[in-house]
């Protein structure tokens, strides 16, 4: 009941909902004054998904490499890791392994919020090259072989592995 002139609060309604707002005179129904019909949806505020790290792993028997995520927040989205062309989905908190990728290659990785695109993390870039591994050529023996005849001499060597 309206009792008094000045601001009065009417309400609360559900987030999102309309309500039609009708300024009743009480006793004469011609009198009443429709006032329209609100509608507020509250901004949806993300909670961005966090990682305490992100750490190179090689696998250089397959000219590769990962990276390794700890988890630590999943965020109020649907969080996924994505490297611009692949995407994982973080499902759970914890160390997950992404990946993937070309031995020397450079990837930047994304942490997604999944709902709103201003929550997302950049974690940055990861490179990795895997170490040139020699196998050096081998020989058995390296004998000098004379040519006196010549001024000259050879040496005559037993090669037992290229390398």
């Amino acid at each position: 009941n309206v009792t008094a002139t000045g601001t009065m609060q009417v309400g609360p309604f559900a987030d999102a909902s309309s309500v039609n707002l009708t300024l009743e005179h009480g006793t004469d129904a011609t009198c009443d004054v429709d006032m329209g019909t609100y509608t507020y949806t509250c901004p949806f505020i993300c909670s961005p998904a966090a990682y305490a790290t992100a750490i190179v792993s090689e696998d250089c028997t397959n000219s590769q490499f990962y990276v390794d995520v700890d988890i630590t927040d999943l965020g109020n989205g649907t969080p996924a890791i994505t490297d611009g062309t692949n995407t994982w989905t973080v499902t759970a908190t914890g160390t997950m392994q992404v990946g993937p990728f070309a031995d020397a290659s450079s990837v930047n990785l994304t942490l997604e919020h999944g709902t709103d695109a201003t929550c997302d993390v950049d974690m940055g870039t990861y490179t990795y090259t895997c170490p040139f591994i020699c196998s050096p050529a081998a020989y058995a023996t390296a004998v000098v072989s004379e040519d006196c005849t010549n001024s000259q001499f050879y040496v005559d060597v037993d090669i037992t592995d290229l390398g």
